[in-house]
């Protein structure tokens, strides 16, 4: 985990799940930051590594209600 401690804010988490030897899951999550100071996921990458599967997620153009 990153962590920016004079923002106070999580910047990044990088973890790996593994249930068995043969099943490691690597998960990366990169934090931003919108012009009102939020703190967000921005983007979200999962790897499969031995079923060769990626899942990659990019949230943007977050607008005000």
């Amino acid at each position: 985990m990153t962590f920016d401690k004079g923002a106070k804010t999580i910047q990044a988490i990088q973890m790996s799940y593994m249930d068995s030897p043969s099943d490691v899951v690597k998960i990366a999550v990169l934090f931003g930051k919108l012009p009102d100071g939020t703190n967000h996921v921005s983007t979200m990458n999962g790897e499969g590594v031995n079923k060769h599967l990626t899942v990659a997620a990019q949230n943007s153009n977050y607008q005000k209600l």
